[in-house]
């Protein structure tokens, strides 16, 4: 009776240790998603035609802007985003992810007034989990994440940019 309650104890206590071992192996952030990770590449047709890839962008500080074009949070924060546009020092991007056809988004694009590079992709925001927009993000020139948040001032944005420069 003894050898099977110690089987069964040591079985226990070897499923407990592998599904242990298991959660720390998979409950870790995905790469691209917390300040820190390499970005998960992001591929879309922006308003213009033209196709931006985030890979080719290495080398350079890249400013995603997750938004919708029903957020009014997201069109105060545009105000921000066209300053640090105006400076050219970054590359910057809003990626519409309410699934906007283009020509509804050329319209909201040129509405605002917005010269940056503009495009949908719902993908994106799955990939990079966003939960809220507008969601914003700066990628270094290696190619990581240095700031991952939620409407974000002319003031915070440009500390974060100017720690990479």
């Amino acid at each position: 009776m003894k050898t099977g309650i110690t089987l069964i104890l040591i079985a226990v206590l070897i499923l407990g240790i592998g599904g242990f071992i298991f959660y720390i192996n998979t409950s870790g952030t995905v790469n691209g998603i917390v300040v820190g990770d390499t970005a998960i590449d992001i591929k879309f047709t922006t308003l213009n035609g033209t196709i931006f890839n985030l890979s080719d962008h290495r080398g350079k500080i890249v400013v995603i802007d997750f938004v919708t074009t029903s957020c009014s949070i997201c069109v105060e924060e545009f105000k921000v985003l066209k300053q640090i546009a105006s400076e050219g020092r970054i590359t910057l991007v809003s990626i519409n992810l309410d699934g906007t056809t283009t020509s509804d988004l050329q319209k909201f694009g040129n509405y605002y007034e917005l010269t940056w590079i503009i495009g949908n992709s719902q993908k994106a925001g799955i990939d990079y989990q966003v939960s809220g927009v507008p969601t914003m993000l700066v990628i270094d020139r290696e190619g990581v994440i240095r700031y991952r948040g939620y409407y974000t001032s002319l003031e915070q944005l440009d500390r974060v940019i100017s720690q990479f420069m």
